[in-house]
């Protein structure tokens, strides 16, 4: 489990090992949008941050009990998520 009290040694080095890869990851796509004209100039890494902690938040707030259907306001924050990239 990679949300406990006391995660292991090999657990939170698989954690940030994929946390790593999905930056980067990241990263590269807000790369090829700015290459292509489709976003501003501006600090990718940043963006990527930003966009990765919407979707944990996102990730997080969905595996919580909930007394409602989270599509519509999930598909709405990431839209607003994007939208903050891409504009600047």
């Amino acid at each position: 489990m990679l949300i406990a009290p006391e995660p292991t040694e090999e657990s939170r080095a698989a954690y940030l090992a994929l946390e790593r890869q999905t930056q980067h990851r990241v990263e590269h796509w807000l790369s090829v949008l700015a290459d292509e004209g489709s976003l501003p100039d501006g600090d990718n890494a940043q963006r990527a941050k930003f966009l990765l902690t919407v979707i944990n938040g996102l990730s997080v707030e969905r595996a919580l009990p909930g007394s409602e259907s989270l599509l519509a306001s999930e598909t709405a924050t990431l839209f607003a998520a994007v939208d903050s990239v891409l504009s600047g």
